[in-house]
């Protein structure tokens, strides 16, 4: 038995002011789909894109999107509507090539099934030749009456994030700071290049991204992307803000424990570097933590609803001693519920910190981050930008396999 710590259940802030708490379980989606977002993108222009047999599903979304998007604060006028007279790869490609508009914000298709090569056919299009947010829906999951008012409301959330809104914030109180997460996509079977992605802050409140995928020779974990990437994000950082930050915090998603030493002696001085390329007498505060979900550890509560008294550690559990490395600054932390089975920590090593920040501070801004990823209204395992990193590296791995065009690089367009 040891005494662990106990962090505190963040507010959340959304549109209009609105603030209250995420509650015990983490989970604030009344809150999210029941008052405006915090930054409403509102939809002037947009295509919808559908076959002939999904006519009644159009339609329901359609109605869906009249009930629900004053909810939210939205403003969403009649799409430019395409019909395909038949569900064929080729003919979406060509619709999409030909028939978006100049000034177009978003791309809505509905697809009658779910496959594979048609989704990488329309992603490759609308990430790498007509670059543009693009939202894919399958028509099946459209044809739950009683659900669909909830599955609607979550598209619409999730186009406002591609589209560059925001939905909701914690608080962090740092300044002059942007926080980073990076993480990895390999391939498994097929002989092909892996995938790395950047992802970093631009603003004070940490609910904008500026994201960069980079393709890399097979299995290389390490980022040889990884300084074009933080100077591009720099770079973004100060077109946005004038000024350049003084501290950078990365959250390093993907390493195993034998890749620890080889991240410090090879991808920290890559970060150096990318800051010298910036202006030579730049060089602002670097912190590195590593964050690793795969552990064997388990963290029980005491106090826990179990039969015998003992349940899973609840959010905000955090661990720091006993248990971590003797030679290592790392700590154990609970962010997320689960609804069956046991909790399973994430571990956290910090490389280095030269803002020599208090173990306090990086345990509540790691728990805080976890607040932060919009896919989700409650928290999940690992910080908001390791998460986008992830789904980053997974889409041009998975499906687009081209680098995605510069523009879309400031929007959330891999949600």
């Amino acid at each position: 038995m040891m005494m662990g710590r106990q962090l505190q259940i963040e507010n959340i802030t959304s549109g209009g002011g609105t603030v209250g708490s995420a509650g015990p379980n983490v989970d604030f989606t009344r809150q999210v789909t029941n008052s405006p977002m915090l930054e409403i993108v509102h939809i002037r222009q947009w295509m919808l894109l559908y076959t002939q047999r999904d006519e009644r599903f159009a339609t329901v979304f359609m109605d869906c999107v009249k009930r629900t998007s004053n909810l939210l604060g939205m403003e969403i006028v009649q799409p430019q509507v395409e019909i395909l007279p038949q569900d064929s790869t080729q003919l979406y490609i060509q619709t999409l090539r030909t028939r978006i508009r100049p000034g177009t914000q978003i791309v809505v298709i509905i697809c009658p099934t779910s496959r594979d090569d048609r989704y990488a056919a329309i992603k490759r299009v609308l990430c790498t030749e007509v670059p543009i947010p693009s939202q894919i829906i399958n028509a099946r999951t459209l044809g739950n009456d009683k659900r669909n008012r909830s599955i609607v409301l979550k598209i619409l959330l999730q186009m406002n994030c591609k589209l560059g809104g925001t939905l909701w914030s914690v608080n962090i109180p740092l300044k002059e700071t942007m926080i980073c997460g990076m993480d990895s996509y390999h391939e498994g079977v097929k002989r092909s290049n892996s995938v790395s992605a950047f992802v970093g802050s631009l603003d004070q409140s940490f609910t904008h991204w500026y994201s960069r995928a980079t393709i890399q020779e097979r299995k290389e974990e390490l980022l040889n992307g990884i300084c074009v990437s933080l100077e591009k994000t720099l770079q973004a950082y100060r077109r946005r803000n004038c000024t350049l930050p003084q501290k950078i915090i990365i959250f390093r998603d993907g390493i195993s424990e034998s890749m620890m030493e080889v991240c410090e002696q090879y991808e920290i001085p890559q970060l150096e570097a990318a800051c010298k390329k910036i202006a030579p007498d730049y060089t602002p505060k670097i912190s590195f933590i590593v964050v690793q979900k795969r552990v064997i550890t388990r963290l029980f509560s005491m106090g826990g609803g179990g039969p015998d008294g003992i349940g899973n550690a609840a959010p905000g559990s955090v661990l720091d001693h006993t248990v971590t490395r003797r030679n290592r600054y790392d700590y154990y932390l609970v962010a997320q519920t689960v609804q069956m089975g046991t909790v399973t920590p994430t571990h956290y090593t910090v490389l280095r910190d030269d803002s020599q920040f208090s173990p306090d501070v990086l345990q509540r801004l790691s728990y805080k981050m976890c607040y932060m990823y919009y896919n989700w209204t409650g928290t999940i395992r690992v910080p908001a930008c390791c998460q986008y990193a992830h789904k980053l590296a997974y889409l041009i791995g998975q499906s687009v396999k081209r680098m995605p065009a510069e523009t879309l690089n400031d929007k959330l367009f891999y949600l």
